[in-house]
């Protein structure tokens, strides 16, 4: 018990090494996205013409030839109209590199020979206007035509040239950018109750970060659907109990260590967060069960649940920035691109 309190209260998490993150066949990089969904979109290079190029500073004393890539959509939770299928013609090159050395000249960021690994052809590019999922499947993959033998001497380095694109709009692809940080996973659980006068049953939505710089771990939590201008709490536990009695709606996921109290607004929902938590070096990948109860006059037992939420908390992200985007948008021809430090697509390379 004092572990769960301590888990509850301080929300404590600790630094973990990187274990070896390639699956049979492949590796996601940046290598802290493998599991959980990226914290941003990104549309370049997909949206129209473009010239793009990434480097990442995550694969070294790594050794395999690498013969795909991959993209998956982001986690974006609604339906984006924009991303829809589209027709391209792409050119893919690739080689070895120095991520921290990296500049605005596309060329010179190669060290070794620069591989033409997909010859310039035309190709369709999956819809990703719903969601698919967080993280979702990578489902937009490009085979090389010339594998490339990967020394891991270096940093990896791989660009495309969009051509030619049928369609000038959005694509939501998974991406990193920003503040350097790692989602844990959330997973919900059963249904809510529908309040007094709604339509729909309750629903929460969580996210829990851990943040570097300095280190913080950072809960948000919100809640859709529930009585108007009513007492809500958050109900925070380290366990499950799965408890259903037959005077309450719904089955209890928490044991509630912790609550965090308010009223829900005019229009029925209520939302707690962003919390922001020191880290302490202590219990990664501990789960934590959410749950809003919010009272309701119209149940015999005056107050309805909404479903349930376990969060794992993650670990600290590593210090060093894992990738570095160059970007010349609309311009093929171009010899030099904007420069963005830690920004850029998640991709998983097949070997």
């Amino acid at each position: 018990m004092r572990n769960r309190l301590w888990l509850v209260t301080a929300l404590s998490l600790a630094s973990l090494t990187h274990a070896d993150l390639r699956g049979q066949g492949s590796i996601v990089t940046p290598v802290q996205y493998a599991t959980v969904p990226g914290p941003s979109s990104y549309t370049g290079a997909w949206h129209y013409t473009d010239r793009t190029q990434q480097i990442h500073g995550d694969l070294r004393n790594q050794n395999f030839t690498v013969n795909s890539i991959a993209w998956r959509r982001s986690a974006y939770p609604g339906t984006d109209p924009n991303s829809i299928s589209r027709t391209i013609e792409i050119e893919f090159f690739a080689g070895e590199g120095d991520m921290n050395a990296a500049g605005a000249n596309f060329v010179a960021n190669y060290t070794t020979a620069r591989t033409n690994v997909v010859l310039r052809k035309y190709i369709t590019l999956p819809d990703f206007t719903q969601f698919q999922g967080a993280p979702s499947q990578f489902t937009f993959i490009v085979p090389f035509d010339q594998p490339l033998p990967y020394t891991g001497a270096l940093d990896f380095v791989w660009e495309v040239i969009v051509w030619n694109n049928n369609v000038n709009s959005n694509y939501l692809v998974d991406a990193c950018a920003g503040i350097v940080s790692l989602p844990g996973q959330v997973t919900y659980v059963g249904a809510g109750c529908t309040a007094t006068g709604r339509i729909l049953p309750m629903v929460e939505t969580v996210s829990i970060d851990a943040l570097l710089g300095p280190d913080r771990l950072v809960l948000e939590a919100f809640c859709a659907n529930t009585p108007i201008s009513a007492a809500c709490a958050l109900l925070i536990g380290a366990t499950n109990p799965s408890l259903s009695f037959p005077s309450i709606c719904t089955t209890l996921h928490t044991d509630a260590l912790v609550a965090f109290q308010g009223t829900t607004s005019t229009l029925g929902s209520f939302g707690i967060g962003p919390l922001s938590f020191a880290h302490q070096s202590a219990l990664v990948g501990q789960k934590l069960w959410l749950q809003f109860i919010a009272a309701d006059a119209g149940y015999p037992f005056p107050f309805v649940l909404s479903n349930g939420a376990s969060v794992e908390v993650p670990e600290v992200p590593p210090a060093l920035p894992l990738v570095k985007l160059v970007r010349a948008p609309q311009q093929p021809t171009a010899s030099v691109g904007f420069v963005y430090p830690y920004r850029g697509q998640i991709v998983r390379l097949g070997y």
